[in-house]
């Protein structure tokens, strides 16, 4: 496990600085920083097991990687942990960014044989690094709950989990107990909930924040999957429930068909019947149709169903309703409807 024993060699560079400044001797100068070299190099082992070879020699790696390091730069964007604030869904993890300045003051005190003053540097490290392992997780039980995880959904929180439960179990037994009854390999149900709450029961004697973790993002409706935010943020149902039935998509415009139906009634039952108007709804809709027909210049450029498009004057943004070839004059364009469907 090139995890754990990223860790391991951290560790014996802190014996190693010991073995060679007796007590951790500081100011012990040139000398110490001679006799300490071996804790450097310890030092460095574990940078190299926690990275690979792949990542390459830029800050950021390469998606190439396999080992820790990637695996935090995945999840980043999975939960919004990016960057320096912990804040966005691109650029390089805000895990990796805070562990590699660590490890630059770790390797310091190492050639100074500041030995002692390795060990809370090294706290912070491991605290760090166990959040990729809580995201993998938490985004494996929301797989399995909200989005009928199969075996290979399982099988990855099983591994992730079981990765992460030994730090939750030392914070607290029962709440470690509870995340392998729910990710376990062969469990019987999983509650994303639950294994949620389990977590940020403990985040604080895990030496982490609610932010550091982030929440599971919905990069299509660029916001927070309904209840997987951040803890202490509201990230409710996202979309109003129909009949009691809680949707995990946006179909409020769809669930608006019966508005159209109920216009072409009001207009059939009037005494002159303007069947141009009752076709105009039949076909365009109104309710449950979010799109605006638009003419425009030739289009010079094929369109395919989804391209983004922009208003030269409103600036309002919507969607290409459907392809359409080179040559068209006229396009429908999707827009964003709101979550809770007005009648």
């Amino acid at each position: 496990n090139a995890y754990m024993y990223a860790i391991r060699e951290f560790e014996d560079a802190i014996d190693d600085c010991k073995a060679g400044c007796v007590n951790g001797v500081i100011g012990s100068g040139t000398d110490c920083n001679s006799k300490s070299s071996a804790a450097v190099h310890a030092w460095d082992e574990g940078v190299a097991f926690y990275t690979g070879s792949l990542e390459g020699s830029n800050v950021g790696g390469n998606t190439a990687g396999v080992f820790s390091y990637r695996l935090a730069e995945k999840r980043c964007a999975n939960f919004k942990t990016c960057g320096k604030q912990s804040d966005s869904v691109s650029g390089v993890s805000f895990v990796n960014i805070q562990l590699f300045e660590k490890l630059s003051i770790g390797q310091a005190k190492l050639l100074v044989g500041q030995c002692d003053a390795v060990r809370p540097v090294l706290r912070d490290m491991v605290a760090l690094m166990s959040i990729p392992l809580i995201q993998g997780t938490l985004r494996y039980a929301y797989k399995i709950d909200k989005m009928a995880g199969g075996g290979k959904e399982k099988g990855e929180g099983a591994i992730f989990a079981a990765a992460i439960v030994p730090r939750v179990h030392h914070c607290n037994p029962g709440d470690g107990d509870t995340l392998m009854k729910h990710m376990e390999v062969g469990a019987s149900s999983t509650s994303f909930a639950v294994v949620k709450a389990a977590f940020e029961k403990n985040y604080a004697c895990m030496n982490i924040t609610c932010q550091e973790v982030g929440g599971i993002w919905n990069t299509a409706d660029n916001k927070y999957f309904a209840n997987a935010g951040p803890c202490g943020i509201n990230t409710g149902a996202s979309w109003t429930t129909i009949a009691g039935y809680q949707p995990g998509s946006k179909v409020t415009d769809h669930n608006a068909l019966d508005l159209d139906q109920r216009a072409i009634e009001l207009e059939l039952s009037q005494p002159n019947i303007d069947y141009n108007h009752v076709n105009k709804i039949y076909s365009e809709g109104g309710n449950s149709k979010a799109y605006a027909l638009f003419t425009v210049n030739t289009l010079g450029t094929a369109l395919k169903k989804g391209d983004k498009v922009v208003g030269q004057t409103s600036r309002v943004e919507g969607k290409v309703y459907q392809n359409y070839p080179v040559g068209a004059t006229s396009i429908k364009v999707a827009y964003q409807v709101s979550d809770n469907q007005q009648s």
